[in-house]
């Protein structure tokens, strides 16, 4: 893991430093079979067998993982949903004031892993940093969710905090089981094993993921605003270390490079309920493409800071009505 102490530059404020992070006491979990993504005998695909153990692990704190979203490099990416037994709906969503976040209100809070943001690609952590921040205020400008609010209310030191994540933690990259509700943790740079873990080869063909957690009661999801979908948790997000990443905004088609930005705009498109979006082919040259072309469609394409018109009307549908969902 790039993993760089003087990075970060702005550290975080006296009112920062007093956030209470609950602790998960995932006390069996790093004891599951090393071998668990190996092929079941039943057919099982790796990952669904990974996510059956952490949510057995975590039917006792009333969450579930519930949807992967996997961004592809020179492939589709894709999304897996998983649902709890006897539980129809597999979208999820933030709901607002909801009294078991960490700040119950209308707020959307995210926070930085800054241990793990600097890239072996030769982007500082500082730049990384300033790109998800970029990220999030490209969605939360969008003109038609003005009730939505973002804010980073904390970046992590070595010193604070340290290393975080949940989903890094329980396959052994690191992490601690440190959470904070009715957030968005983006979690940093992390090895190509990491990525391995989640799909064959997924090393070489994810550059980033999302993982998206809920609310149980009595071990079912949880809908307290009755609009049929789940009540998020809160989500984390980590980017593929072994890619080429850049701060390269024009940066073309099989161009050898990714735009770290553009990557981490579709992710915060996760974090704030976007799906994948597009049709993808395979043309004569063995290249995929997307119809119609968007920051959220499931695998990259070129450096795209600015929203399209389907990835503004996918937020807008969601984010509008914002905070009365």
């Amino acid at each position: 893991m790039a993993c760089q102490e003087n990075d970060i530059s702005n550290s975080p404020t006296e009112e920062v430093n007093s956030l209470n992070l609950d602790k998960i006491p995932l006390l069996n979990i790093n004891t599951t079979n090393t071998n668990i993504y190996s092929k079941s005998t039943e057919g099982k695909t790796t990952l669904e067998d990974f996510v059956a153990a952490i949510n057995s692990e975590l039917l006792e704190e009333n969450l579930q993982l519930s949807t992967v979203e996997l961004l592809g490099h020179k492939e589709a990416g894709i999304t897996y949903r998983f649902k709890a037994v006897g539980n129809k709906q597999l979208l999820s969503d933030w709901i607002p004031d909801d009294p078991r976040n960490y700040l119950p209100g209308t707020n959307l809070l995210y926070w930085v892993d800054g241990t793990e943001l600097a890239t072996t690609s030769g982007m500082s952590g500082a730049e990384t940093l300033g790109a998800i921040d970029n990220a999030m205020n490209t969605w939360g400008s969008v003109s038609c969710s003005k009730g939505l609010n973002t804010a980073n209310i904390l970046v992590t030191t070595p010193n604070l905090f340290g290393d975080v994540g949940i989903a890094q933690k329980v396959r052994g990259f690191g992490g601690a089981f440190n959470v904070v509700y009715g957030s968005i943790l983006f979690g940093g740079n992390l090895p190509k094993a990491f990525f391995n873990t989640l799909r064959p080869n997924g090393g070489n063909n994810i550059i980033a993921v999302t993982f998206t957690w809920v609310f149980l009661n009595e071990g079912t999801p949880t809908d307290l605003d009755n609009n049929g979908k789940n009540d998020v948790a809160f989500k984390e997000i980590y980017f593929n270390d072994s890619m080429p990443f850049q701060d390269e905004p024009n940066d073309i088609m099989d161009n050898g490079i990714i735009d770290f930005e553009t990557v981490a705009i579709h992710e915060a498109g996760h974090g704030l309920s976007q799906a994948h979006f597009g049709k993808s082919f395979t043309k004569k040259n063995g290249k995929i493409q997307y119809a119609p072309f968007a920051i959220m469609n499931a695998g990259y394409s070129l450096g795209q800071r600015d929203l399209l018109g389907t990835d503004k009307a996918g937020h807008c549908s969601m984010w509008s009505n914002w905070p009365k969902k």
